[in-house]
This record gives C-alpha cells, sequence and structure tokens, in this order.
C-alpha cells in the first residue's frame, strides 16, 4: 500500500470521527457520593430477636463460667427432665440424733433408717389406672413390651412438687416382691439424686436419657417421701418427652430397658 493511499484513508477516518456522535460523559464523582451519603444516612443494620438472644446467652454462660464456685456447681450435675443427678457430691447422710437439711430448698429429712424406693407400705395416693387417667393431667402411656405384661398392679398418685404418677408391676412369681416401677413425672416436678456406681448416656426414641446402676440416695420435691431418704438399688433409666419426665426401675439390663421405654404406648 502507498503512502498517498495510506494518508488519503487517514484523513478520511479523521473526518468521520469528528462527525460520529458521542454520549455524554458520566458523572461518576456524583454518584459515588450520593452512595456515600445514602450509606451515612441509613441506620445501623440490627440483629435478629434470635439472634441477639443467642448472643446474650453466650455472655451470660461465659460470665457465670468466670465465677469459680458457679462454674463448680454447673459441672457437678447431670439432669434430665425434672431429675438431677449430682456428680461430686456424696450421698447426704443422715447424722444421729439430729436433722439434716436436704439438697432442695424447704425439705428437711429427720433421723430416720433409709428404706428402699419404692415405699408402696408407706406410699398414700393409690388409686386405679382408670382413676389416674381421670385425675392426672397429661397422658398416663404403659409399656407394650413384654408382650405379657400387662397393666400395672398397683397405682399412686403423687405430689412431687407437680402432678405424678407412680406405676407398680408385681412379681408373679413372689406377688410380695416388685417387678418394676414406672414414675411419670409432670411439669413443676423435681428430684435430685447422689451418685450411683455407673452413670451411662443413652438415648429413648432419639432422645437423651441417663443409665445409672448402684445404690444411691434419692430425694424427691413436693410432699411425698419426706419422712426418710430413700434409698434406690434397682438399674434406672431416666428419660424426657413431650415435657413428662420418666423414670423406669427394674433389674432388667440396658438393652431391655431402653426396648420396654420406647414401647409406652397410650393404651
Amino acid at each position: 500500500m502507498n503512502e498517498n493511499l495510506l494518508e488519503t484513508l487517514d484523513k478520511q477516518l479523521s473526518q468521520l470521527s469528528q462527525e460520529l456522535p458521542y454520549p455524554p460523559t458520566p458523572d461518576i464523582a456524583a454518584a459515588v457520593a450520593s452512595h456515600l451519603e445514602d450509606e451515612r444516612s441509613r441506620p445501623p443494620r440490627q440483629l435478629s430477636p434470635r439472634l441477639a438472644w443467642v448472643v446474650v446467652i453466650l455472655i451470660l454462660l461465659a460470665t457465670l463460667m468466670a465465677i469459680e464456685p458457679v462454674r463448680a456447681q454447673i459441672l457437678e450435675f447431670l439432669q434430665v427432665g425434672a431429675i438431677r443427678i449430682f456428680l461430686n457430691q456424696p450421698d447426704p447422710t443422715i447424722p444421729p440424733g439430729g436433722a439434716q437439711p436436704s439438697p432442695m430448698a424447704g425439705v428437711s429429712i429427720p433421723t430416720a433408717t433409709p428404706v428402699a424406693f419404692p415405699v408402696l407400705d408407706e406410699l398414700a395416693g393409690e388409686t386405679s389406672l382408670e382413676g389416674a387417667r381421670s385425675t392426672i393431667g397429661f397422658p398416663i402411656k404403659l409399656p407394650t413390651y413384654p408382650p405379657a405384661l400387662g397393666e400395672p398392679d398397683r397405682v399412686f398418685l403423687q405430689d412431687l412438687g407437680g402432678q405424678a404418677v407412680l406405676l407398680v408391676w408385681m412379681d408373679e412369681d413372689d406377688p410380695g416382691s416388685i417387678q418394676l416401677d414406672l414414675l411419670i413425672m409432670g411439669p413443676g416436678t423435681f428430684a435430685e439424686k447422689g451418685l450411683p456406681e455407673v452413670i451411662e448416656e443413652t438415648s429413648v426414641n432419639g432422645l437423651r436419657a441417663i443409665w445409672t446402676q448402684g445404690e444411691h440416695i434419692l430425694h424427691f420435691g413436693g410432699t411425698t417421701y419426706q419422712s426418710v431418704p430413700l434409698v434406690v438399688q434397682g438399674n434406672i433409666l431416666v428419660w424426657e418427652q413431650d415435657g413428662i419426665t420418666y423414670r423406669l426401675e427394674s433389674d432388667l439390663p440396658l438393652e431391655e430397658a431402653v426396648r420396654l421405654a420406647e414401647s409406652l404406648d397410650e393404651q
């Protein structure tokens, strides 16, 4: 391509570029300034109520755990539903000739020989299953396993700080002995127990449960069982479901006790 042709093309392009319409240059500085002004005038972002509560609870827990006596108390017990199990506190003993305060406020334990739980001969509130169901404010579920177990032989309504019902199945081969008992504790009830020999976490219907073995002292709230401390000697399975605490005492091994617990049904 010769120089004359290049010069001609250059002139034509220059002329065309002058005739082409160009858009106006945007005011970028003004747009940025307006955006910054909007950010400054916008109210600060707030945490959602749920997240705010989580933050508050975490701060409170951190504060409490920084206090030595509180931290020690928090780490001293397990709790499932209405039942608290102390982990590093010996069972309370009854001093000779005097009374000792219960771990529960307002409840005292007079001098007495500890007795085994349940104390059927000492127990008030005996009724029928139908009577308990017409009185109690929550469902009374019965185990369907083992199939031959049937309905309880004795039923007791109890005040343990709230409504509770004790279901007892007697041993067919020894009618004076208890085969198993199931304590169902409604809202407002509470109980405390000393450290058993064995404590194991398990589950009932996918819910957290506690399995214990070994003799220990048991204290209930309310107006029942306050005359003497109770000694528990059977295998215990404790779990909570729908706000109701269940305590199964038997000589069953863990797997069988869980199977019985998971069979509870409102018959």
